[in-house]
């Protein structure tokens, strides 16, 4: 959209935003996790934050899940309440986890043995784990292209299939799975296949090429890649299924597609190309279900990976010179960058995790932040803060009094100072912050009066911020404390003629 966006960017149906500085390598997954959103791809860095593989966006910033992940990861997705990522990883957070790795939130763990190879694809299928790629053993068991895991175990899905998978779907109650295979059992399924449960079938003839996404829009599959044709029909690059027979979308476009979504009831697609229908959309287009159009003005990245986060369309990729991951965001209206630039090759893809967004694939930071092919984004909390002054007893003239000053916010502040002042006079300030329990911290400093009287006290909490984090400022109710003393500060009668004594 003419907005700077790192391999990252959100649409809100009318213009493109940036997602912070984005990626610094290629996004080539995007999925939601916990309200956040997930991106995975070849990128070292999210926004200013290490991210190695993995980043999550939880509508502000990028951060990475623990250790993060040692190689570029393909694909994301939520299973059992966990984030699961899979690629050509060997190893996340310090575990062994061979090309398939889960986060519970707080540390990664391995699924089984993992696979013997690298894995593509995930997705979700009565309500067990499924995962493509280039393996031909899961959890140790034979398992060709395709495996399905039940929260425990690993296993075969039939036969499997002859073939590398790239891309799956679910479709009419039954599993999709697309790739480079052209036969299963000596049948042709031309580069894609279905499975129902028990066995596979054909979609028709299947298409003429390689299939890189899938998505279902207004009742049908539809899938994009590099091809001629599908199911003996012309369709360039993007067709649809409708249960029956394949149909075109358009002209298609010139160039690959790389991923599929649907947003603002439109079918969006991202990629490689520089037109759609005809009609010029640099990288991401969107069909109505009768005609393409562009997404605002696109963007300058190769897109691998789309996603719905917080009401806005994001999209995550890669420049193709130098290479670059970028991520940004669509609101409809204009694009923008997603945080700072990540480090590295790409983001592939991304999911919603506990209200960030998460980012995967091939970087090492993300914005700013070391988050090894992984990172999450997600928004600056900004918390109300309340201030109590808690007094000792009455004080003694010319000895130091020493005040405690409770403040409480959503979360403790560690960040920021507070001021006491005095009337009359006085007044001192605490630069340390010490949490006490989840909500409040404390803070404390001493004042010395050398007169007596009772002294009105205010405190101040100027906010501050961890990055995380934002406190607001706030000021205390007036307390009184009292200064006894041989000594009175009471103010004499004032005339116009003068003091009287």
């Amino acid at each position: 959209g003419g907005v700077p966006a790192s391999f990252l960017a959100r649409w809100n149906g009318a213009s493109w935003t940036p997602l912070g500085d984005g990626t610094n390598a290629i996004v080539r997954t995007l999925t939601v996790f916990g309200g956040e959103l997930v991106a995975g791809g070849e990128f070292t860095r999210s926004g200013q934050v290490a991210a190695s593989r993995v980043a999550r966006w939880n509508g502000s910033h990028w951060s990475g899940p623990s250790a993060g992940i040692d190689r570029g990861i393909s694909s994301v997705v939520v299973h059992n309440g966990e984030l699961v990522v899979g690629g050509s990883l060997i190893a996340a957070g310090g575990q062994v986890s061979f090309f398939i790795a889960r986060w519970n939130g707080t540390g990664w763990s391995p699924l089984g043995s993992g696979m013997n190879g690298t894995v593509f694809a995930l997705a979700i299928y009565n309500g067990d784990l499924v995962a493509g790629g280039n393996f031909t053993q899961a959890g140790g068991v034979a398992a060709n292209y395709i495996a399905r895991w039940n929260g425990s175990s690993w296993a075969p899905l039939g036969s499997g299939l002859t073939a590398s998978v790239g891309a799956l779907a679910n479709y009419n109650g039954e599993l999709v799975a697309a790739g480079g295979f052209s036969s299963v059992n000596g049948s042709p399924f031309n580069r894609i296949a279905r499975w129902n449960g028990i066995q596979w079938s054909a979609l028709g003839t299947g298409v003429d090429g390689d299939i890189r996404g899938m998505a279902v829009f207004q009742g049908e599959l539809v899938v994009g890649g590099l091809f001629q044709s599908a199911g003996g029909q012309s369709a360039v690059n993007i067709a649809r299924w409708n249960g029956a027979i394949w149909a075109e979308l358009g002209s298609g476009t010139d160039d690959w597609v790389q991923t599929l979504a649907v947003f603002n009831n439109e079918l969006i697609a991202g990629g490689n190309f520089a037109n759609a229908g005809g009609i010029a959309a640099a990288h991401i287009a969107r069909w109505n279900g009768s005609d393409w159009s562009a997404v605002g003005s696109g963007v300058d990245f190769n897109v691998f990976g789309l996603k719905e986060y917080n009401g806005a369309l994001v999209a995550g990729g890669a420049s193709p010179v130098p290479v670059v991951a970028r991520v940004a965001s669509w609101d409809g209206n204009s694009w923008t960058s997603l945080g700072m630039p990540f480090s590295s090759i790409n983001v592939s893809s991304f999911e919603n995790y506990n209200g960030d967004l998460i980012a995967v694939g091939a970087f090492s930071v993300a914005g700013g932040i070391a988050s090894p092919n992984i990172a999450a984004h997600g928004p600056t909390h900004s918390t109300q803060s309340t201030v109590v002054g808690t007094l000792p007893a009455p004080s003694v003239t010319g000895e130091s009094v020493q005040i405690s000053v409770e403040v409480s916010a959503d979360v403790a502040p560690t960040e920021g100072h507070v001021t006491v002042n005095g009337s009359p006079g006085g007044s001192c300030t605490d630069l340390t912050l010490s949490p006490i329990n989840a909500t409040t911290s404390l803070a404390q400093c001493s004042i010395q009066w050398n007169t007596a009287c009772a002294r009105e006290l205010v405190a101040t909490y100027v906010g501050g911020t961890d990055g995380v984090v934002t406190w607001q400022p706030s000021t205390s109710p007036t307390t009184v404390h009292a200064v006894s003393g041989a000594v009175s500060c009471v103010q004499l009668p004032l005339f116009q003629d003068g003091f009287e004594g």
